[in-house]
């Protein structure tokens, strides 16, 4: 029992280092405090591994994998220019495909109407975004496509698991994918539409809470399949 306390304990206390450092990278985004920046943003997804290492019954070392292509990515988003932001662009699309695979892994779906019904509001989101921004993409068009499409099935798929299986664990996916969602529209519109002084903070807070429950989702379904598991062995 005393094991179990302080591996709890250690988690709380990981979990407030995680929206610590988060609340002050926020702060210094809205000041655009880019040193403040360097130190926090690449704090976050070593945190946030270390918390689902602690916390999950049945690692997934694809998924910490993902966490590190996203720990990448966030790097390259520190930097404001457009190469940077393509490279960063193109590692979280990695993300998003692996994420995909692990889902279509985990979730045991009846067929594809759920997945579709589930994409079409996302489907939707997306559309308008492109629809505003597409004569400022130009090029760039195809890479934040492809990294649309991929949100689109990822959350296609989170909204079509919660309407299949309204359980704790849907839920945490599907307000994760809600979450990165709109994280990606307002990075969209920010970038190639309309820049407002609030919208990148809001983002990193959208962004982290995503990343979050993107975890406790993960942690779920694997603590559920080690208990399955044991009960049938």
């Amino acid at each position: 029992m005393i094991a179990v306390s302080k591996n709890a304990q250690f988690s709380t206390v990981a979990i407030a280092a995680y929206f610590l450092v988060a609340f002050v990278e926020v702060i210094a985004e809205y000041f655009q405090d880019q040193t403040v920046i360097f130190l926090t943003k690449p704090l976050l997804m070593p945190i946030l591994m270390f918390i689902y290492w602690r916390a999950s019954g049945k690692k997934n070392k694809l998924f910490v994998f993902s966490l590190m292509i996203v720990w990448v990515g966030n790097i390259f988003f520190i930097y404001k220019t457009f190469p940077f932001i393509t490279i960063g662009s193109i590692l979280f699309s990695v993300f998003r495909a692996i994420m995909i695979y692990l889902l279509v892994k985990m979730i045991r779906m009846p067929g594809a109407l759920p997945i579709i019904l589930g994409c079409l509001p996302f489907l939707f989101l997306y559309l308008f975004a492109i629809n505003l921004t597409y004569d400022e993409l130009g090029t760039r068009f195809y890479t934040f496509s492809i990294q649309g499409i991929l949100s689109v099935i990822f959350s296609g798929i989170a909204l079509g698991s919660y309407i299949f299986k309204p359980d704790k664990a849907s839920m945490y996916l599907v307000t994760s994918a809600m979450f990165f969602a709109f994280t990606q529209f307002l990075f969209l519109i920010k970038l190639f539409y309309l820049s407002v002084d609030v919208f990148q903070p809001l983002s990193i807070i959208l962004f982290v809470g995503a990343q979050f429950l993107l975890c406790k989702f993960m942690v779920a379904q694997e603590n559920l399949s080690v208990a399955e598991s044991h009960s049938a062995g």
